[in-house]
């Protein structure tokens, strides 16, 4: 019996991810291999819009609010879909996340997201997501 299509894999990319990338830090491959794959439909890719914030800052913090605003633009023509709205679903799962692992809002978010999603989070967060991982309840690809 033929099986039917599958569906695309899933990733959420975290902060850490897109700032390599941008920077064209160790690991940048790897995200540009999997906007190439979303580009082809062969992976879906998404952020939640705190993570991209997380960029924002970074940028504007270390350079010129020009840049920032380049940068910000470039991540939105990127394959990837944007999660801008903090639902009850992603509420829950991203609050559960924070107080079992004591993150950051944000990297809850990008974990909350994972989870609801059935996706990967790529990440280069050790420090941050090892006792997630270790846990099981989400799957990461590691840039570094």
């Amino acid at each position: 019996m033929a099986e039917g299509p599958t569906s695309p894999a899933r990733f959420v990319l975290d902060a850490s991810a897109i700032i390599a990338y941008f920077n064209d830090e160790d690991g940048a491959d790897k995200v540009e291999q999997l906007i190439e794959q979303a580009q082809s439909g062969e992976a879906e890719l998404y952020a939640a819009s705190i993570n991209l914030y997380e960029v924002f800052y970074d940028t504007l913090r270390r350079g010129s609010s020009e840049k920032a605003e380049e940068v910000l633009a470039d991540l939105y023509a990127l394959p990837m879909t944007v999660i801008e709205t903090l639902d009850r679903a992603l509420m829950r799962h991203a609050g559960r996340f924070k107080t079992t692992y004591r993150l950051s809002v944000a990297d809850s978010f990008a974990l909350g997201l994972a989870k609801m999603l059935g996706a990967q989070v790529v990440s280069t967060d050790h420090h941050e997501f090892d006792p997630v991982e270790k846990s099981g309840d989400v799957r990461f690809v590691w840039l570094r």
